[in-house]
């Protein structure tokens, strides 16, 4: 009789633990889910909070006109190192309403001029002759690197000159007078409802 009533005392301590084991590991399990859940509901708040531009984010920063509605079609970024030297080159292509909107933004702006650009800047990006000798593209690899950029008969064009030895961001004459490129040009092509934009740091 003992022996069973210690036999029936151990099953029931068994029984006992057991259940309050899978309470403990429901518990578990409920804080696990609950802690996954925190760690996603906060990157979710800090990427609302503190968006990541897009390229055509910071290029409507840069060329005061809302891209954001433009398809990527390239984007080639050769910027490395500690100085960030390279080149960007990205082309944006809109659908023919959204390309109107581009248009009439910059023609209602004051930062764009009427294409054709000045000779030293068509020289910079389309090579040619100039201070009594020829110069090549700044994209003379284009062929290879796939950002070459074709002729604009018409359209409109961004320019700011960022070189500390430049009288001014829209200086274009110094360009190939000083030591280094450090400029941001952007053409926007209405015929084709396409816009590119290259920024050099050398």
């Amino acid at each position: 009789m003992e022996i069973e009533n210690i036999i029936s005392l151990s099953t029931n301590s068994i029984q006992t633990s057991s259940f309050f084991g899978g309470i403990q590991m429901r518990k578990i399990t409920i804080y696990g889910f609950l802690i996954v859940f925190g760690i996603f509901a906060i990157i979710s708040l800090v990427r609302w909070l503190f968006p990541q531009d897009s390229i055509q984010g910071l290029i409507s920063d840069d060329v005061e006109v809302n891209v954001n509605t433009g398809e990527l079609v390239q984007d080639i970024d050769t910027h490395e190192g500690f100085l960030g030297d390279g080149l960007t080159f990205v082309e944006l292509h809109f659908s023919e309403e959204d390309g109107e909107l581009i248009l009439e933004q910059i023609i209602e702006g004051t930062v764009w001029q009427e294409l054709p650009m000045s000779s030293t800047l068509h020289t910079a990006l389309y090579g040619g002759s100039i201070m009594g000798g020829n110069r090549s593209s700044l994209l003379d690899n284009c062929e290879q690197d796939n950002f070459c950029l074709p002729p604009i008969p018409y359209g409109y064009y961004f320019f700011e000159n960022r070189n500390t030895q430049a009288e001014g961001p829209l200086d274009q004459d110094s360009l190939f007078e000083v030591y280094s490129f450090n400029f941001t040009v952007a053409l926007y092509d209405p015929l084709n409802y396409t816009l590119y934009y290259i920024r050099f740091d050398t």
